[in-house]
Parts: structure tokens; C-alpha cells; sequence
């Protein structure tokens, strides 16, 4: 088991803290996109970030060369807007800042990292520095951007937070990363549903059924495990039979996993 990293929370204020361990709380169990919405919510309300964007993007779409593959219309990717400028975002997709923005390369091309806007402006070309520039013309000058890599999936799940003083960003940069890292298994589960079938299709109780049928437990045991009658867990089994196309406990099993639908128990 990891050791809670104390540096966290040594420069948060105690309504930070707060904040956090409710932010920490939700991410256990976020499911569907409101899920996720509410928690961005949290970020932006918690911490001094005035805009907040989050999401996915399967990297195997992309074209590392110039990153073409993340037009809109081709690309796998969603976006949730906590509260970035939607006239920003309007002009980020139709002027395709994605393809020369060194942020977005990175989330697409990388194994996952952290970084503060002002470290990426550091290193980025002039064709990049235009991304900056135009970002900083709608009062985002500073900012944190962080993301996850799950090399099974090939997808990239990601957080920026801009529009802070010049300081914040340094000191919240490890805090944008561990609450990415705590949400980045369940938006991957998220993102290969919606992938699928477009919807978001399982109930928090048929994931927990799923979850224990996936280690050999029976209706009964599995009723005793999450506190429900043996007749409901069946239901619930039958459910997943119907959702899933299948038509043994085996086959569920096996597609679950293929979906990354299961999390250790």
C-alpha cells in the first residue's frame, strides 16, 4: 500500500484540505459524466483555478507527427468544460491550435506527466507560443495541465486548470496531478463504455455484482458481501447478461475484462 503523500497537503489551507478529501471522496465512486462534472466543480470551486477542463483521448488515434488525429470529428476524445471560455474553446477547435499546441502533444504522445503552463512556454517553439498568447488574451496566463497513460487501453485521461496568480500554479501543480491520478482508472472505464455504445450503461450495484462475480462468488455470497437478497443479486445478474450479449457467468467475465470493466476486490 502506498504511503499518503504528506507534501500534498503541506501548503493547502485548511478549506483546501477540506475540499480535497471531499474531491478524494466523490473520485472513489464516479461513474458517469455528471459524476465527473461534479467533482471539476470541486477543483474549481476549492482551489484558485477560475478555469477547469477535463478528459480523455485515445492515443492510438492520434498522429504523433502533427496531431491531426485529433480533429474533432475523427478522434476519440471527450471533453468536460468545468469552466473554460466556450468562446476559447470555439476558437481553439475551428483556428486547430490542437495541432502545434505543445499541451495537448504531450497528453496525446507521453506516458502521462505535470506540468505548469510557464514551463511549457519555456521550452515550446514560437508556432507554439501562439497557443499562449491567445489563451492568455481570455485571462489564462498561468496554468497546470496533468495526465494519466494506461498503456492496456492507450488512453490518456487529462486535467488543466488556468487563470490563476503567478505562484498558485507551482504550488497546486502536485495536487492538479494526484487528483488526476485518483480519477484517471474510472474515466478510462468511463471512456471505453461510451466507446462501445455511447452510453453509459451499468448501475452501481451490477458493477458491484460484476466486480465479485469476476472472483468465483455465488448470488448468495455475493448478496452477503454487498448487503442484498440472493433474488435481487439475480436480477441483477440477468441484467448484465442482457447488457453485455451473453449468456454465461464466463463470458461476462471475459468481456468485462476486456473492457477494463474490473477492479481488484
Amino acid at each position: 500500500m502506498k504511503a499518503f503523500p504528506d507534501d500534498l497537503v503541506r501548503d493547502l489551507t485548511k478549506p483546501e484540505i477540506l475540499g480535497l478529501l471531499e474531491i478524494m471522496h466523490y473520485s472513489n465512486d464516479a461513474q458517469t459524466q455528471k459524476d465527473f462534472g461534479h467533482i471539476l466543480g470541486l477543483v474549481h470551486s476549492t482551489f484558485s483555478f477560475p478555469n477547469v477542463l477535463g478528459g480523455v483521448i485515445l492515443s492510438t488515434d492520434v498522429d504523433a507527427s502533427d496531431l491531426k488525429g485529433w480533429d474533432v470529428t475523427t478522434t476519440q476524445h471527450w471533453l468536460l468544460n468545468e469552466s473554460y471560455p466556450e468562446a476559447w474553446l470555439k476558437e481553439y477547435y475551428e483556428q486547430k491550435y490542437y495541432q502545434c499546441d505543445p499541451v495537448a502533444q504531450t497528453i496525446a504522445t507521453s506516458f502521462g506527466f505535470t506540468t505548469t503552463w510557464a514551463e511549457m512556454i519555456g521550452v515550446c517553439t514560437p508556432a507554439q507560443r501562439v497557443v499562449f498568447d491567445r489563451a492568455a488574451t481570455f485571462g489564462m496566463v498561468h496554468g497546470v495541465t496533468a495526465s494519466c497513460f494506461d498503456e492496456d487501453s492507450m488512453w490518456a485521461s487529462f486535467m488543466s486548470c488556468a487563470g490563476c496568480a503567478e505562484g498558485e500554479d507551482v504550488r497546486l501543480k502536485p495536487v492538479v496531478s494526484y487528483i488526476v491520478q485518483r480519477l484517471h482508472d474510472s474515466l478510462v472505464v468511463w471512456s471505453r463504455l461510451l466507446r462501445r455504445d455511447g452510453r453509459e450503461k451499468f448501475t452501481t450495484q451490477e458493477r458491484e455484482v460484476m466486480r465479485w462475480m469476476s472472483v468465483g462468488k455465488t448470488n448468495g455470497e455475493i448478496g452477503s458481501i454487498i448487503g442484498l437478497r440472493e433474488r435481487t443479486v439475480k436480477y441483477h445478474v440477468s441484467q448484465l447478461f442482457m447488457k453485455m450479449d451473453v449468456h454465461n457467468r464466463a463470458q461476462l467475465v471475459s468481456e468485462a475484462r476486456k473492457l477494463g470493466l474490473l477492479i481488484a476486490v
